[in-house]
């Protein structure tokens, strides 16, 4: 519109030239119609509302806000969206219809499933005394489908990632205390049903709520897993970007508990949402110098699940972390969360996180979940299994750096740095073999690791802080990382954009072997269901999640989807292996295309914009999917054919 006034005005003197007192009075009238129409322009639009009346304006103001919001900021969603927001009352969203979540991205099977969610969320605020003319935040916050990258990204990897169309509903009101009161529809495990006197003496009315006072100092309360995650959320934000105000905040869940689709870290990311929307943390000076892109925003969020401090640009502090949950992963979760598109599958890597690709879902295609009901915990005993692959990843990296005199930080710079030195281009097999070889010298069972130093010694008995492993694991852990980083995932990329179904099954098979005989993190239930879904017609089908439990996904025609599902079912449900989790209430089969990321019901999304997001280098291919496969399997150990 400016570029058009300077011309009218060019235009004007140029064929109107006589005096300059003539020239001017002529330029009067064009200046004026540019001044009238831009203060039209700017002018922030009325309030409109989530009723039927308003569907238009919002979707109106909501496509603005995804296309030209994208690309003032290049990463699919600028931090600085408020204009392009509406208000919305307690009692509004306790009226919402699936038209208007189908508006937000939603297919129209799973709005109808989400409405229902978000009108109880609201109505557990109102039975609490909650005004119903309270202004409120509404937030669709969806699990995650690891489609591949079986834990690659705490070692610098990539994976390739859907949002899962299972979710938290979400409904806040703002408090005038620093007090966040989180009210949930979860149910109580066994655990805490043992345990009625911790529960009668902790800050909590029952086992669905919790009351937390936010403070640099917050901890959960004694006997409530669960509400470790918002606590630690509330801690780390408080210490990061100050003093912040309270909520109350209602929760409504269908994501199977502990199924792998990443509970934690959608409360995570739950928290830091209607933290932001009530402390407008976005605008704080911290938040400006240290998360200034939407890929930092998604390593934070990793960060304060895995404690670490998230590092600060040009050698600067950062923003300094704590003890975290007391995993130790990285981002994958959390990127997904935040980042995905409705029909898309977003390929990032990590440390620091980067996005890759993004590749179009094939519209005769569809997922097929299963839950398989064993409960993949992260909490308690569960946790040193969990965490044990990240410190294998970690100590692999240590090996590699004192066979080769380097310094890298993780598996992924190893690889980078090993290619980079080669005076000639080298094939995996013989990649995979040579560095290997490296590790291999500092793998025979003889040597410490002390991770927090990154360095080693021989002996066998290991000092506090040290671990010794026994021979061969760090090499399979390197092997498993290489073969799904290198391969795995690039592989299934091309073979979705070239339509391979073939080469689909035959990476999805690769995937599941090398994480079932060298990740070693599968169950019984997690090994049969995807050979199981193999049999049944399924065009590929593997594990995912953290392991020791977990979710199966099958690729699946469309058409052929139901019968498809009653029969895998059916076959889960009459083995007797797989019988006592099947019956678990957390087994749970269900169908599913990639839905969208987390967005607020007044149109915000953190989701890249892959259009106008320059993307990190994609490996090259020195063969195609199917041949390496096969030498993949010619270099590993003979303990690979067991």
């Amino acid at each position: 519109f400016t570029i058009f006034v300077i011309v009218l005005c060019y235009l004007r003197f140029v064929f109107t030239y006589r005096t300059r007192f003539y020239t001017c009075r002529h330029l009067i009238t064009p200046l004026l119609f540019y001044t009238f129409f831009f203060f039209l322009m700017i002018r922030r639009p009325p309030r409109s509302t989530l009723s039927s009346s308003s569907a238009a304006s919002d979707v109106y103001k909501r496509q603005i806000n995804a296309e030209y919001g994208d690309k003032r900021s290049g990463m699919g969603c600028s931090y600085e969206t408020e204009m392009m927001e509406t208000d919305q009352t307690l009692e509004e969203i306790a009226q919402i219809t699936p038209e208007q979540l189908q508006e937000l991205g939603l297919t129209k099977d799973i709005a109808e499933e989400k409405v229902q969610l978000f009108r109880q969320a609201a109505n557990r605020l109102m039975a609490e005394g909650v005004d119903k003319s309270t202004i409120a935040e509404g937030l669709y916050v969806p699990g995650r489908i690891e489609v591949v990258g079986k834990h690659t990204d705490y070692a610098g990897g990539r994976s390739l990632l859907a949002a899962a169309s299972k979710s938290f509903c979400v409904v806040s009101c703002p408090r005038d205390d620093n007090v966040c009161k989180i009210l949930t529809n979860r149910q109580t495990t066994a655990e805490e049903q043992l345990d009625r006197a911790v529960s009668l003496a902790r800050d909590v009315d029952s086992e669905n709520r919790v009351s937390l006072a936010i403070s640099p100092e917050l901890v959960a309360p004694e006997g409530l897993a669960w509400a470790n995650y918002p606590a630690m959320t509330l801690r780390r934000l408080c210490r990061n970007f100050g003093e912040l105000k309270g909520c109350d905040v209602a929760i409504e869940c269908d994501i199977p508990e502990a199924s792998g689709m990443s509970t934690s870290s959608s409360m995570i990311c739950t928290i830091f949402a209607v933290m932001d929307a009530r402390n407008h943390l976005q605008a704080r000076p911290e938040f400006k110098e240290h998360l200034p892109e939407m890929v930092d925003l998604y390593g934070y969020l990793g960060c304060c699940e895995n404690g670490q401090t998230f590092p600060g640009r040009d050698n600067t502090a950062g923003l300094v972390g704590d003890k975290g949950v007391g995993t130790f992963g990285g981002s994958e979760d959390h990127t997904a969360i935040m980042s995905c598109k409705a029909g898309f599958l977003n390929c990032f890597s990590y440390c620091p996180t980067r996005f890759e690709q993004q590749v179009v879902w094939p519209e005769d295609l569809t997922f097929v979940i299963a839950a398989s009901g064993a409960v993949a915990e992260k909490t308690g005993a569960a946790m040193s299994d969990y965490n044990n692959a990240a410190f294998k990843a970690k100590d692999a990296a240590v090996a590699w750096n004192h066979a080769t005199e380097n310094s890298v930080s993780n598996l992924a710079e190893a690889v980078l740095k090993f290619k980079a030195d080669q005076t000639e281009l080298k094939d995996h097999a013989q990649t995979l073999a040579d560095m290997s070889e490296a590790i291999k010298k500092f793998d025979t069972g003889q040597f410490c690791f002390d991770r927090s130093k990154g360095t080693l010694r021989e002996g066998e008995d290991p000092a506090d802080g040290e671990t010794r492993y026994p021979a061969g694991c760090l090499v399979q852990r390197f092997e498993q990382f290489y073969i799904e980083n290198e391969q795995v995932v690039p592989g299934l990329c091309r073979a979705f954009m070239e339509k391979d179904l073939s080469a689909l099954g035959e990476i999805g098979d690769l995937s599941q072997r090398y994480t079932d005989e060298w990740l070693q993190n599968l169950v019984p239930e997690t090994r049969w269901l995807p050979r199981k879904a193999r049999e049944l017609g399924a065009i590929a089908a593997s594990a995912f999640g953290a392991g020791f439990g977990g979710s199966v996904w099958a690729i699946v025609e469309k058409d052929k989807a139901d019968d498809f599902l009653n029969a895998w079912m059916a076959a889960y449900q009459a083995d007797e292996t797989c019988a006592q989790a099947a019956a678990r209430p957390q087994c749970n089969f269900f169908k599913m295309v990639p839905g969208p990321g987390a967005f607020s019901l007044s149109g915000k999304k953190w989701c890249i914009n892959a259009a106008s997001h320059a993307a990190a280098p994609a490996p090259a291919e020195e063969a195609p999917a199917a041949e390496e496969a096969a030498h993949a399997e010619e270099a590993a150990p003979a303990e690979a054919e067991k």
